[in-house]
């Protein structure tokens, strides 16, 4: 603030001055243009001293319809005739009303469906109750409308989440990963995808990471059974325990990331990430119920797919940790760590379709392959409602699939015989 000393000869120059900012308006309808004098005043000194102004112009009235003109006219003819044309402005005027109505309540309709935002709330908190249920099942061909994330640290600088990607690509670069549709996922009607990316460093980014917990709502990934017949069944997917790896040498411009397609079949695909904890509930998403599958038949199975090894590079896992063993494939390779059982993929998977894996150590590493399930481990579901795993990898890039069977022959109920659940999903 500056001032003329002549005006202020009693106050040093390292004096605190208090003062207040005075505004000679009220809250009121502004009618015509008027200008308001800014004053400050100061303890010690009887007069206000002026410093600016602000102006204020009063609104342009919108010019009289055709209409409106004609009534004025009217209005000096007869009683009746202003009567007649009063009631007939007043009722444009509701018409309008009306019309103007329809259209915000159509506009906010659209909005609300194209709109994406991440979610303020963690989604599995929609679903208290339980329903025990006799089998779930993940479908190939489930694609969510529904398809909601939520991350607790979403307001974060160092986060960035990006919805509704539905360009088929690879995702090798930024612009990819705001932008494609993961060339391994399942296609179909209504795909899409959401990424969440965190900046890679060991600053804020590290800690935005690691510190992070996401949620996935899904309202259909595939089916499930109880005594009433077969329902649609939705999923909450929860990622949490996020672990960063070494420097990235994937190119996404220094970003780490997690992409999730709306078709939990398909999976999820991680970069620049050691591991991460994901749980998995079912619900039905229109009781809101969480589902608790029984286990006396052995029906449920939760499998992770394209485990791919034997590369210098670094191997993938999938285990889980709540204690459950898994059947897995022949070029999978169990572990056991802190009584959790972890899978590692000793295979190599051929991602190309129009090439040979003929090898004793290959398989085809997509989505309809004959040999998918060697690089593949598949756990019995408890009867309970959240489904515990985790997902690792040495590597900086990594895809998995998520479906539903079992890789060893399962023994049925009589009169059934055995059947063998050897990845009829796929």
């Amino acid at each position: 603030m500056k001032w003329d000393k002549e005006d202020f000869e009693t106050i040093a120059d390292d004096q605190e001055i208090d003062y207040e900012v005075t505004l000679p308006l009220t809250i009121q309808t502004i009618t015509e243009d008027f200008k308001a004098e800014i004053e400050m005043k100061f303890s010690g000194l009887k007069e206000n001293v002026k410093f600016g102004s602000l102006s204020f112009k009063a609104p342009v009235e919108a010019e009289s319809t055709e209409t409106e003109v004609e009534a004025t006219e009217k209005e000096s003819e007869t009683s009746k005739q202003e009567s007649q044309s009063s009631e007939k402005t007043e009722s444009e005027s509701e018409d309008d009303a009306d019309a103007d109505a329809d259209k915000e309540a159509e506009s906010k309709k659209t909005d609300s469906k194209d709109s994406k935002a991440v979610l303020e709330s963690n989604p599995i908190d929609n679903f208290t109750a339980t329903k025990d249920v006799s089998q779930v099942s993940i479908k190939q061909n489930a694609f969510s409308d529904k398809f909601d994330i939520w991350s607790q640290n979403r307001n974060n600088r160092a986060v960035t989440i990006k919805e509704g990607k539905t360009n088929p690509g690879g995702l090798s670069s930024l612009d990819d990963l705001e932008e494609n549709y993961y060339s391994s996922y399942h296609t179909g009607a209504g795909q899409k995808s959401t990424v969440i990316m965190y900046e890679n460093n060991d600053g804020a980014g590290k800690t935005a990471i690691e510190g992070d917990k996401v949620s996935i709502y899904y309202n259909n990934v595939g089916e499930y059974t109880d005594a009433s017949g077969v329902q649609t069944m939705g999923a909450v997917v929860e990622i949490s325990n996020i672990k960063t790896t070494g420097q990235s040498n994937w190119g996404t411009s220094g970003k780490r990331f997690i992409d999730i397609p709306n078709n939990l079949y398909s999976g999820v695909t991680y970069g620049n990430i050691g591991q991460f904890n994901i749980d998995i509930t079912f619900v039905d998403p229109k009781s809101n119920e969480k589902l608790s599958p029984q286990t006396e038949d052995l029906k449920s199975f939760v499998t992770f797919g394209s485990l791919n090894g034997a590369r210098s590079i670094g191997n993938e896992w999938a285990g889980s940790t709540d204690g459950t063993q898994g059947n897995y494939g022949k070029l999978v390779k169990e572990h056991i760590e802190d009584d959790n059982y972890m899978y590692e993929g000793i295979g190599e998977g051929v991602w190309n379709r129009d090439e040979t894996h003929t090898d004793d150590d290959q398989w085809g590493d997509y989505l309809g392959s004959t040999d998918f399930e060697d690089g593949a481990v598949s756990f019995p579901l408890k009867s309970q409602t959240t489904h515990k795993f985790m997902l690792r990898s040495d590597y900086n890039f990594v895809w998995q699939s998520i479906a539903s069977g079992s890789l060893k022959p399962v023994q049925q109920q009589d009169p059934s015989k055995t059947g063998v659940y050897t990845f009829w999903y796929w």
